[in-house]
């Protein structure tokens, strides 16, 4: 354009990398073991809607709404240690932390962590 924004089209955008909704749960379960000694399970899951990543709202830049799974098991001995086994992103849900449209040089996306 011309270079002069537009206030009635700043109007109609919505804030960069704020979803309009999110939410998490969460729960533990602890089983005693022996004398002193617990098991805790843990599972979360956190939900983000869809968001724009950049402050134009190129929808090629969008971010559709997604899901992430986490749980662990924790074995621990009284209060002396404990270990734990723990996975993230456990359904492998693909989204973008980071992108930018740079242009004639295209557009840069950088997912979010992978299942581990």
């Amino acid at each position: 354009g011309d270079g002069i924004p537009d206030p009635a089209l700043a109007k109609e955008l919505e804030f960069e990398k704020v979803p309009e909704f999110t939410g998490y749960l969460g729960a533990n379960y602890s089983i005693p073991v022996g004398a002193e000694d617990t098991v805790t399970l843990r599972g979360s899951y956190a939900y983000t809607s869809k968001f724009y990543t950049d402050q134009l709202n190129r929808p090629w830049l969008s971010q559709d709404a997604y899901g992430l799974l986490d749980a662990s098991v924790t074995f621990a001995r009284g209060d002396s240690w404990q270990v734990s086994l723990w996975g993230k992103n456990l359904s492998d849900e693909e989204y973008v932390d980071f992108a930018a449209d740079v242009g004639t040089l295209g557009s840069w996306v950088f997912g979010g962590e992978p299942r581990r």
